[in-house]
């Protein structure tokens, strides 16, 4: 199993960096009163609407909604997984993360020497593609990598951009510029091999141009190998060739210009992906720089989850023969379960003999564009490709395809997509539509919160509902809000006990909240959220940390409407109370005492109607 980040350390972490300085560090901000504003970094607009409240250690947009803790910013605009996220902010603040790894049920810490052994890569692959990007520039068997760089439209600009370099031939050259470092660090690298015979190493790559992968904070974690035409390297090996596998390297993981992408826009309408390294830097000499490669891999879920972050719409840009055609089916099936919300997956197949760069050179930008613009979508891909293996004409047929499309149904979470995927299928085999899972095993959280209408919690105020079309929020939710919005009001509750035997929605996760907040007094919204995140629960937080309310800075008004909640809770626990002894007094179970306490239970609710 991975390594783990004991959920203490990153408690502690929150509430030493300043969510203030990231974000600005990154993304000017303009102090406005005691909170700061800006132009939202993820949707565009005119109007400030992106806010950052300091005390609370939170980022909200009025606009399109985004919000969260420093951690889900860096996610979100750095486009960094929750591990690499906490890392970053760790490096930041300077400390040393104390990983856990999971053995045989039991956790271990794992000493930082181990964990540095990755960090102490990086420079070593930034020396070696700055290495052969010299030797581009000056090296004199370069002229051959040159020439086929120009012969494909690379540019200057676009090398420089892609820190496009060349390998020379020879069996040390990176060895011997690099001699500060022992062979074992380079090997660890991947950037030589070893020779067992002669018990020696050699340069991994050779006579061939370089392209360096970057991570996506820009670091290079591997370098791609192609060989030149008419070189060395394609008489003895293959025209492409990759790093191995490192610390900081999975292929599965990593996608060739992301890095660069990400650099020329933030946001993207959709992103290409393309089976090559020079697909991608073809396709950018023409301006189109929404685009991506996988490195010698199939399309992978983390490839697609890391899209997207960052994109709605993704298109499979692939030849049209046998291999391109798998290799995209692999990617749907890998893309079903993320598909919800406005997530599309769309598929481009390139006629015979062509690829994105002949294709593009031949008809220019506008025309490739289009072909993008009318890709396949996933439902008639899904369709034509199952189809092609069945006879509808026959009940056999018809039977093959519900044994063949069923259980890929059932990945996509519900909603249209799979509503409307399961309706054609009937209609095609003259069956009944899928029907759909209970909401817990969709992976969808059940209705806690609010009326059991099966409707989401309301995003309120300035970009949710207007307020006849909101429903009010439970009492229990609204608790939770006024607790995130004023951590220090928890110390009010004194019947803590008696509160968990409510049979209330979300009740529970109140009680846990109550309790850890007591426990937690000075803690603020972004530690909360941070300590929940790994529970089904952190969901439900974060949903209520994003409403309007949230960002009342009135301590005195929160304190009233929470005194008031206070007594309709304990009206509720007297309700309840009273209710439960009426039925032992009816089943004739009730004992002298609970007597006594009944009439007392009547005595008090008659009082607080009277004083209401």
């Amino acid at each position: 199993m991975p390594d783990r980040i004991p959920r203490e350390f990153i408690d502690g972490l929150i509430s030493r960096v300043d969510i203030v300085d990231i974000i600005d560090s990154r993304y000017p901000l303009k102090k406005s009163g005691s909170e700061f504003k800006a132009c939202c970094p993820f949707h565009n607009e005119k109007t400030p609407s992106f806010h950052v409240i300091p005390v609370k250690q939170f980022y909200h947009c009025f606009g399109c909604g985004a919000n969260g803790t420093a951690i889900d910013f860096l996610m979100r605009y750095d486009n960094l997984g929750f591990v690499e996220a906490v890392e970053e902010l760790a490096r930041t603040a300077g400390l040393v993360i104390p990983y856990v790894a999971s053995e045989g049920g039991t956790q271990q810490r794992v000493s930082p020497s181990k964990r540095s052994e990755g960090e102490s890569l990086y420079p070593i692959m930034e020396a070696a593609s700055n290495f052969y990007q010299q030797a581009l520039r000056q090296h004199q068997q370069a002229q051959r990598a040159i020439h086929y760089l120009k012969t494909r439209g690379v540019s200057g600009e676009i090398a420089k951009t892609f820190a496009l370099g060349f390998a020379p031939d020879g069996w040390n050259n990176l060895t011997q510029a690099l001699a500060k470092y022992s062979v074992q660090e380079l090997s660890a690298a991947g950037l030589v091999k070893e020779n067992s015979e002669k018990r020696s190493y050699y340069d991994r790559f050779r006579d061939r141009i370089i392209f360096p992968i970057r991570d996506p904070r820009g670091r290079v974690v591997a370098l791609g190998g192609r060989e030149i035409p008419g070189s060395a390297a394609s008489s003895h090996g293959a025209k492409y060739l990759n790093s191995p596998e490192t610390a900081i390297f999975h292929k599965g993981d990593e996608l060739y210009g992301l890095f660069e992408a990400r650099q020329q826009q933030r946001e993207m309408a959709r992103v290409i992906v393309v089976e090559g390294y020079m697909d991608v830097v073809s396709l950018f000499q023409y301006g189109i720089h929404n685009v991506v490669a996988t490195l010698g891999t199939s399309v992978t879920r983390s490839h697609l989850t890391k899209l997207f972050r960052m994109t709605p719409e993704i298109v499979f840009c692939f030849d049209g023969d046998r291999a391109g055609k798998d290799a995209a089916w692999r990617g749907l099936e890998n893309g079903l379960e993320l598909m919800r919300g406005n997530r599309t997956l769309k598929f481009l197949f390139l006629p015979d003999g062509e690829d994105p760069d002949t294709l593009i050179r031949k008809g220019g930008t506008e025309a490739f564009l289009q072909r993008v613009e009318e890709a396949e979508t996933l439902s008639h891909y899904f369709f034509e490709k199952l189809t092609s293996q069945v006879d509808l004409r026959q009940l056999d047929g018809q039977a093959r395809l519900l044994e063949l499309a069923t259980p890929l149904l059932q990945k996509i979470p519900q909603g249209a997509l799979r509503q409307l995927l399961s309706q054609r299928l009937a209609a095609m085999t003259n069956s009944h539509p899928i029907q759909p899972l209970p909401a817990e095993s969709a992976g969808q959280p059940p209705a806690k919160y609010g009326k059991a209408s099966g409707r989401r919690p309301h995003q309120g105020g300035r970009y949710g509902a207007t307020s006849k079309q909101r429903e009010p929020p439970s009492l229990v939710r609204r608790v939770i809000s006024l607790l995130l919005q004023q951590p220090s009001l928890a110390s009010e509750f004194e019947k803590l006990p008696q509160l968990s035997t409510l049979q209330l929605p979300g009740i529970t996760l109140l009680v846990r909240l109550i309790d850890y907040l007591q426990q937690q007094p000075e803690v603020t919204l972004a530690t909360i959220i941070e300590h929940w995140r790994e529970d089904e629960e952190g969901r439900h937080l974060q949903s209520i940390a994003a409403i309007e309310s949230l960002l009342q800075d009135d301590a005195e008004a929160l304190k009233k409407e929470f005194v008031g909640a206070m007594m309709e809770l304990d009206n509720l626990l007297l309700t309840q109370e009273h209710d439960q002894l009426l039925q032992r007094y009816q089943n004739g179970q009730i004992t002298l005492d609970e007597k006594d306490r009944y009439r007392q239970v009547v005595e008090m609710l008659r009082k607080k109607r009277e004083k209401h």
